[in-house]
């Protein structure tokens, strides 16, 4: 193993059993996300230039809507570290189909000698997780600021969704019309909201 793979390791592990011995009265399996990273996690040692540049100390935002754009790739997290970055960053980042990592956010001179190890999760968890806490916040606010620029994204996003109701809901209270649109793309959407959509547009034929 690499020098900053065994590094990123032993203080994975260092943290985990701090934290293990310091909560005494969780009866979760897992008392902290190191010690879970560390028992299904996996290095990746293997990395290709990614196809976009991500906004800085955005990790998990960046790979979020990065399966929008490219469906063919993966959602990762776990922790990482560089030369210049001496403690275990809690991370997002990218996999291909070839195992190969793909990272959006670490980019430069500054992120030289970057090591991972992570947990690849399935994309439709992702987004789903991503609905129930709201993560899509950012996107409404985008396309708040810039209807005909995130318009398709907007609506890309309702399809890969399972369900697509709360950011529908979302979306109606900024512009109506799209969230019409929308309902055409979802796998799932609350009935109710997609009847209460469907009937203002017909109030106004």
């Amino acid at each position: 193993m690499s020098s900053n793979l065994d590094r990123l390791l032993a203080i994975l592990k260092q943290q985990a059993d701090l934290i293990d011995n310091l909560n005494t009265r969780s009866d979760f399996r897992y008392k902290s996300t190191q010690k879970l990273v560390l028992d299904y996690g996996k290095p990746f040692l293997k990395s290709v230039k990614s196809p976009f540049k991500g906004q800085p100390k955005s990790c998990f935002e960046n790979c979020l809507k990065a399966l929008i754009n490219f469906p063919q790739l993966n959602y990762c997290e776990g922790f990482a570290i560089s030369d210049y970055v001496d403690i275990a960053v809690s991370h997002a980042w990218l996999v291909n189909n070839e195992g190969e990592l793909i990272d959006p956010t670490w980019i430069g001179k500054n992120f030289k000698g970057s090591t991972y190890f992570g947990v690849v999760f399935n994309n439709d968890f992702v987004v789903e997780m991503a609905q129930k806490n709201k993560c899509y916040n950012g996107l409404v606010s985008r396309f708040k600021a810039d209807p005909d620029a995130w318009r398709e994204t907007l609506k890309l996003w309702c399809g890969i969704a399972s369900d697509s109701t709360n950011l529908i809901t979302e979306v109606c209270r900024v512009n109506s019309v799209v969230a019409f649109e929308c309902l055409a793309d979802v796998q799932k959407v609350d009935s109710v909201l997609a009847d209460e959509i469907i009937n203002s547009f017909k109030s106004e034929l």
